[in-house]
Order: structure tokens, then C-alpha cells, then sequence
């Protein structure tokens, strides 16, 4: 009789962590339901925060804008240029096609991503961290632009023996300027100066005399250095005419 008491007592001990095993286990998977749910809902706002223009706080200055559509773009470098971007986890994934002497290559580069916010995006690869700030926003921050090599203009600057503006560094760029225009084309050209003593030049050359292009944009960035100025990037994009294409600033062909 004993030995029974004992064996229903042991039995009821059993059945009693089974009941607790199987009530934890539920809880368990509703736990990490709700951290998957999490996760995703964190993955979205961390695609949101990423989308925009980030200013590289290195000396080499390699800035870059993420589009919405998942594409992307170099803000001052000719050579290197960020094409598409995708989120996987923690990770960003660039594919940047690089730009040498009549070749160029294709490769995807991966990142770490160690701190995102609404102004500062810390990225790591390997054993190296790299800084971005968010920049403000613009006029044309939605806009892509196809980059322009300016080691031309910058050897032109050079050989001048005068002193130049930043407005005589985009005349020389874009000599047009200079000349000037027929019938109803128009150049527009606008400075702004930095704290620091840089300056951005914008020229807006619009009813061009094509038939499918009506305007340019140019955007020029300087930097001031031994009273000589320096191109630090240069990038365009265009507008075409009515039933010829897009009729905001882009980089799609016109018909």
C-alpha cells in the first residue's frame, strides 16, 4: 500500500512538470513570435532611416544618397559610383561599380551597420568603423545625378595664371557661360559660400536648342585651398521637352 501512495505520488510530481514544461514551452514560442514581429517592424523603420543623403566625415568624403527604390547614387565621386542598396539583418549591401581607365568593375561590398539614427549612420567593415551625418535636407534631395569626372576642369584651373572665382571655375567648366545663349535659352548660375570657405556652384541652363533635352542642371563643389580653388565633384542631371520623357530634374534618357 505504501509502495502505491509512493508511485501515485511520483506520478502526480511527473504529470505536474509536464504541465509546467508544456506551459513554458507556449510561452516561449509566443515570445519569440513577438520578437520576430519586432524584428521585422525594426527592420522597416531601420530602412526608413537609411533612405536619404549621408556626408562621409572621412578625408576621403565619399558621400552617397539612398533612393527609396532601392537604388543609389555617388554625391561627389566620379570613380566610384554606388549604384543599388539592400538591407539584410544588421548588414547594408552596396553595389558599387568602380570607374578606372576605359574599365570598370561591378562588385557588392558589405557593411555592418553599428549605429543608425535620424542624423548619424556608423557602418563597419572588417576592423575599420566609417562615420556618415546625415545631410540636410534639400532642394534636391530627391533627385538622382550622373557624376562628372573633374580631373579636366581641374587642370584647366591650374594652368590659369588669375586668380578665378568659383563662378569663373564653372565658366570654364562650362563655357557656354561664357559665350552665351541664343533665342530663348536661359543660364541661371548660383553661389553659396560655406563657413568653412567652400562653395557650391549651381548653373540651370534651360530651352536648350535640342529637340528632346530642355534643360541642364550643373552642380559644381569647390574647395579653397593656397588661394586656388579645387573641384571636389561635379554632377548633372536634365529635363526633357513635353511627350519626349520625364519633365522633373532625372538621369533617364529623352526620346
Amino acid at each position: 500500500m505504501k509502495n502505491i501512495k509512493i508511485g501515485l505520488l511520483i506520478f502526480g510530481l511527473i504529470l505536474l512538470n509536464s504541465c509546467k514544461d508544456a506551459q513554458k514551452n507556449n510561452i516561449d514560442k509566443e515570445t519569440q513570435s513577438e520578437l520576430e514581429v519586432s524584428e521585422k517592424s525594426n527592420l522597416q523603420t531601420d530602412k526608413d532611416l537609411v533612405i536619404g543623403s549621408w556626408k562621409d566625415t572621412s578625408e576621403s568624403a565619399l558621400h552617397f544618397t539612398l533612393f527609396a527604390d532601392g537604388t543609389a547614387q555617388s554625391d561627389n565621386m566620379a570613380t566610384l559610383l554606388y549604384k543599388n542598396w539592400r538591407l539584410d539583418g544588421n548588414t547594408i549591401i552596396f553595389t558599387i561599380e568602380s570607374i578606372g581607365n576605359k574599365t570598370s568593375s561591378t562588385d557588392e561590398e558589405v557593411y555592418e551597420i553599428q549605429k543608425l539614427d535620424e542624423n548619424e549612420l556608423i557602418l563597419k567593415k572588417e576592423n575599420r568603423s566609417y562615420k556618415y551625418i546625415k545631410s540636410n535636407k534639400k532642394d534636391d534631395d530627391n533627385e538622382k545625378f550622373v557624376m562628372i569626372d573633374t580631373e579636366e576642369v581641374n587642370e584647366m584651373v591650374t594652368k590659369e595664371k588669375q586668380n578665378l572665382s568659383a563662378q569663373d571655375v564653372m565658366k570654364l567648366y562650362y563655357p557656354l557661360q561664357a559665350e552665351g545663349v541664343e533665342g530663348n535659352e536661359k543660364i541661371e548660375i548660383a553661389e553659396k559660400i560655406s563657413d568653412n570657405g567652400n562653395a557650391v556652384v549651381t548653373l540651370i541652363h534651360d530651352n536648350l536648342l535640342d529637340d528632346s533635352v530642355k534643360g541642364e542642371k550643373h552642380i559644381m563643389e569647390l574647395k579653397r585651398a593656397k588661394d586656388r580653388w579645387t573641384v571636389v565633384s561635379i554632377k548633372k542631371n536634365w529635363k526633357c521637352r513635353k511627350d519626349r520623357g520625364h519633365t522633373d530634374w532625372g538621369i533617364k534618357m529623352c526620346k
